[in-house]
């Protein structure tokens, strides 16, 4: 994630555009880092080698794949995601 500037609002030598532009920057490559990275509730869930998928049952697992193309899938537990939807 990109640090927020902490920009001096009062005392910036810059044109108040340009302070703004770069605060409205750093905000918004956040944003689009998290919704990309993000796992949803009611869909499936892409990240750059996994998909995690949720069972009836309401467990989540994560299928991976490795380089040659072996599949591997583990459970995912609280403990080892921040997705808030796994309890």
């Amino acid at each position: 994630m990109r640090e927020i500037p902490q920009i001096d609002w009062i005392n910036s030598n810059r044109e108040l555009s340009d302070d703004l532009n770069e605060f409205y920057q750093a905000v918004k490559d956040n944003v689009n880092d998290l919704q990309e990275n993000a796992f949803k509730k009611d869909r499936d869930n892409f990240s750059r080698n996994a998909v995690c998928l949720q069972s009836p049952n309401g467990t989540w697992y994560k299928i991976a794949v490795a380089d040659n193309g072996t599949l591997s899938t583990s459970q995912v537990t609280p403990e080892l995601t921040t997705n808030p939807y796994v309890t």
